[in-house]
């Protein structure tokens, strides 16, 4: 029984300790909400990318191609944006075999992904809500509260 009201404090402080530190998590990196959803395909020399962008955001895409013979030129296409719920197909080619085919991703300047706060002017709900002249509220009262009708 002594032993126990001993230990008490060390295990109560231990068990504080180890639910108190904190512990390594591991979260893999959330991918940008901009990135179009892209697919390649290869038919011999030739290579396509089809990309779907389902973010608001515009996404700047370009197909790039590792031909695989030495003297043969590797392909980085030219840029194409991907808008809202917009879809781009890209094509390019090797004159021999294709060894690798990826897309790159950018975000365009002044789309949603680069910037964080609305673009646009400011929107005053007051002025949608007032009474206009042709409205059938009635004005409203322009008396002090407290005051009688009389």
């Amino acid at each position: 029984m002594v032993m126990i009201r001993r230990s008490a404090p060390v295990l109560a402080a231990a068990t504080v300790l180890w639910w108190g530190t904190p512990q390594a998590v591991s979260q893999e990196p959330e991918p940008p909400r901009y990135e179009a959803e892209c697919w390649t395909e290869i038919e011999g020399s030739s290579a396509s990318a089809h990309c779907h962008n389902p973010f608001p955001a515009i996404d700047r895409v370009r197909l790039h191609i590792e031909c695989e013979r030495w003297w043969d030129i590797d392909v980085d296409g030219p840029p194409a944006d991907v808008h809202p719920a917009d879809e781009v197909t890209l094509t390019d080619r090797c004159w021999k075999e294709i060894r690798a085919v990826w897309v790159s991703h950018q975000p365009l300047p002044g789309s949603a992904a680069s910037s964080p706060v609305p673009s646009g002017p400011p929107v005053s709900f007051a002025s949608s809500l007032a009474p206009s002249a042709s409205s059938s509220l009635p004005a409203p009262d322009s008396r002090p509260r407290g005051q009688a009708n009389g």
